[in-house]
């Protein structure tokens, strides 16, 4: 039985990394969907008729009459796929993104391993990979399967990229896996844009093999450049479309303003260390997860600011360790390397991200971080194996203690409402939370509670259009039509190019036989709208 163990421990492995990966993801099936889950899938037209043209030529959301700076065609076909054969059963899809999960938890093993030959690191890393409660936010959450999927295909090509370095002495091998690699990189782009990163990744992976193979450096920077220029050039490419043809709205910006963190490289950079202790204590003790952490952090101005010193840190403290154990084990270093270039696109330092800090940015970083720390604890000497035995029982706690946070992390995302509600115990001044709190409460048919929820946002937010609006169509609802009306004008005073609130106004009136007031709302309409 021994015997038999040793020989398939690799086996052994995908097996554990599969039973642990339902064993806490499944009570997420029987969760609701929410949020940009109506956007995306439910209310798409394009992903229910799959209208895979649209999906290459309009943004993320444009089946369901909206606009965002997304362009995503392969997770839209994922989406189209799935409504075709389960449509509003949303069980499927947190079964999609649980196996998308599981599956880049074995591929994050068989990378480490083909690349360092150490089956217990590299089944380690893949463990906390897996059951990380950070991972639910792109994971429980359907909405949130950009990442998994697009790092599905970086961990392909990274696999398959390994493989051309192992077949080098046939060439028609090494030439049949890049082109499998380099066919993962579009996929990735079309899943999600931070996957502009891949070659950093596949860099990694050629400067491993340049130092263990001993090679000269002249010879190994010629091929490596030569290897990496096509995927250089189609990232470039790539770059000029979202700017050009599919910039639909500000593909490099974000916010469509000005402010000082969009102005401001050196805003964004500071910025980016101040993260940096948030996502190391969530790494190591993820508790109290939420997703709207970027409403109360602030934009750093400046180097002298404890959180950006205590980033800085650190940034150094990771290079610094990688430097001095450099000799013994590169994967330490490798490790450190990984969590930057896997964090670079979601940093804002290049391009201003959506949010200055979110759970899921950590979600193929994660895996670096975890390296970094796994090397360190495998050179600890034979004559300190308690101090290593000891660790290696705080790992073991640790993964138990991540499993069950998951599992807790699950029921948070159970519905609407659950979710919103536990979001604002973190973040009551949240004006988005408020409001999509009171469209869930109005689709439960609790007019009440919608209505608090609404003029909390009000309160909040006294300039924003969009609760009067909704706030005027639980009016409605509630047949209290002068009220309703009152809402919506208020709504259009505030913003009159909020097109929802005139939809609502002509079609009282057309209900109601009052033509003449039908045909000023008409006229009032904004231009370029219908």
């Amino acid at each position: 039985m021994k015997k038999w163990i040793l020989g398939h421990t690799t086996l052994l492995a995908v097996l554990a990394l599969i039973i642990i990966g339902f064993s806490i993801y499944a009570n997420s099936f029987g969760n609701q969907m929410f949020w940009d889950d109506f956007d995306g899938i439910v209310n798409n037209a394009y992903v229910h008729n799959f209208s895979i043209g649209d999906f290459f030529t309009k943004n993320l959301i444009a089946g369901s009459g909206l606009e965002s700076n997304y362009w995503r065609p392969v997770l839209l076909i994922t989406y189209s796929i799935e409504w075709h054969l389960w449509g509003n059963w949303v069980g499927g899809y947190h079964l999609t993104n649980t196996l998308l999960h599981i599956g880049n938890a074995i591929l994050v093993f068989f990378v480490l391993f083909a690349l360092f030959k150490k089956k217990l690191v590299s089944f380690a890393v893949a463990l906390f990979f897996l059951v990380s409660p950070l991972q639910t936010e792109a994971i429980t959450y359907v909405s949130g399967r950009g990442d998994p999927l697009s790092f599905f295909f970086t961990l392909l090509a990274m696999l398959f990229y390994i493989r051309i370095h192992q077949k080098k002495s046939d060439s028609g091998a090494a030439s049949y896996w890049y082109l499998a690699a380099f066919f993962m990189y579009p996929l990735a782009l079309m899943t999600k844009e931070r996957s502009i990163i891949l070659p950093g990744f596949l860099l990694l992976v050629d400067i491993w093999y340049a130092l263990e193979l001993k090679e000269k450096w002249k010879k190994s920077v010629r091929e490596i450049v030569m290897r990496l220029l096509p995927f250089a050039i189609l990232g470039i490419g790539f770059l000029i479309l979202r700017g050009t043809l599919l910039d639909f709205q500000n593909t490099f910006n974000i916010y469509n303003t000005h402010t000082y963190y969009t102005d401001h490289i050196t805003a964004r950079f500071f910025t980016f260390l101040s993260t940096l202790p948030v996502y190391a204590g969530l790494m190591l003790f993820p508790v109290g997860l939420h997703m709207e952490r970027s409403l109360s952090f602030p934009v750093a101005t400046a180097f002298f600011n404890p959180q950006v010193i205590l980033g800085f840190v650190i940034a150094a403290l990771l290079i610094a360790v990688s430097a001095l154990f450099w000799k013994r084990d590169k994967r330490i270093a490798f490790g450190a390397a990984w969590f930057f270039v896997a964090i670079f696109p979601a940093s804002g330092i290049a391009v201003p991200v959506a949010g200055l800090i979110y759970e899921h940015y950590m979600y193929a970083p994660i895996v670096g971080f975890f390296l970094f720390l796994a090397a360190l604890v495998s050179l600890i000497p034979r004559n300190l194996r308690t101090l290593q035995y000891a660790l290696i029982s705080v790992g073991g706690a640790g993964i138990i203690f991540f499993g069950i946070q998951t599992i807790k992390r699950n029921t948070d995302w159970r519905d609407p409402i659950t979710f919103y509600t536990q979001t604002l115990r973190y973040a009551p001044q949240s004006v988005r939370i408020w409001n999509n709190l009171g469209i869930a409460y109005a689709d439960a048919g609790n007019l009440a509670y919608a209505k608090n929820a609404y003029e909390r946002t009000i309160t909040l937010d006294p300039a924003n259009a969009v609760p009067h609006y909704d706030l005027g169509n639980v009016y409605e609802t509630e047949g209290k039509m002068k009220d309703a009306i009152a809402e919506w004008q208020r709504s259009i005073a505030l913003d009159p190019t909020f097109i929802f609130p005139y939809q609502k106004l002509y079609n009282y009136y057309v209900s109601i036989r009052d033509p003449a007031s039908a045909q000023k709302i008409l006229d009032a309409l904004p231009k370029n709208k219908n």
